[in-house]
């Protein structure tokens, strides 16, 4: 149930806010502009990482999948929370040839949420997000899937 008020909450505050930018086709534009002291606890950052992970492997444990520009941040919700998100894109392989790249959100709320494409977007862009770092994590993330069992024979993950 608080899962669905806090998404209800975040959606509720982005309808308010004016439309974002019109996409440039990259989000390597993302800059730290949190505190130096302002960093995500390494608890949050795994259970993001193992979460992406986890649902793209469920959603598509027979095609390749490859990563781009994933950044780390957090939103402040109404209550003063932390929300931290993991914003990037992904692409898959379908008869050996790519897709486009498609946004994608992994919110920590009680569980986690997962957002791709459009809806994913509307977090990613958000004014309000503080990028954490600078580090582009889809190396890990790319790793952390062709290492899950049973992926290493799939023709492409290389």
């Amino acid at each position: 149930m608080h899962r669905h008020l806090i998404l209800f909450i975040f959606l509720l505050l982005a309808s308010c806010r004016p439309s974002p930018a019109p996409d440039t086709g990259s989000q390597s534009d993302h800059t730290s502009n949190a505190d130096p002291a302002d960093h995500a606890p390494d608890t949050v950052v795994q259970f993001l990482l193992s979460a992406c992970v986890s649902d793209f492997n469920l959603q598509n444990q027979t095609t390749p999948i490859q990563f781009s520009t994933a950044n780390l941040g957090y939103m402040t919700s109404p209550a003063g929370e932390k929300v931290y998100l993991l914003c990037g894109q992904f692409r898959s392989s379908i008869e050996g040839k790519w897709s486009d790249w498609i946004p994608f959100t992994t919110i920590k709320t009680a569980d986690y949420e997962q957002w791709l494409g459009e809806q994913a977007l509307h977090y990613c862009r958000d004014s309000t997000v503080v990028w954490v770092s600078d580090n582009d994590l889809s190396p890990v993330l790319k790793a952390r899937l062709d290492s899950l069992p049973g992926r290493s024979h799939i023709p492409g993950t290389e």
